[in-house]
Order: C-alpha cells, then structure tokens, then sequence
C-alpha cells in the first residue's frame, strides 16, 4: 500500500484517493456520519473510475444514453 499525505494507507489500484481531516461527527439511530475537509487528493492518471448505473458499470465518459438505445 501506498500512503497519502498524512501517512495513511491507500490502495495501491485506486483511481483517486482523498485524505481527509475529520471536522465533524454526527450520531444517527444506527449510525455516525463523519463530515471531512480534503487535504490532500491523489489520482492515477492512466486509468477511467467506474461509474454504477442502471444496475450495470459504465465508464466515465461514455454516453449513458447510448446504452439504453438512445440517442
């Protein structure tokens, strides 16, 4: 594993890794939510995130329409 600013780890194939300072916590029913400010942002420039829609994996970029006979 790589690691960010900070010295947290990331993963070595991520597309995009954000390191975070946490400025807040807030507790839900089940739940906490932690609210963050990026302070450092690393991204590999070789490679296209995933997008999940329609129930299937698209590319960012394509067309979305074009996978469902439009346009």
């Amino acid at each position: 594993m790589a690691a960010v600013a900070s010295g947290q780890p990331k993963l070595l194939d991520a597309v995009t890794a954000l390191d975070c300072e946490v400025i807040a916590a807030i507790a839900t029913v089940s739940h906490i939510l932690f609210i963050g400010a990026v302070v450092d942002a690393k991204t590999c420039s070789d490679r296209r995130p995933l997008l999940w829609h329609a129930r299937q994996y698209t590319r960012v970029g394509e067309q979305i329409g074009a996978q469902h006979g439009a346009g």
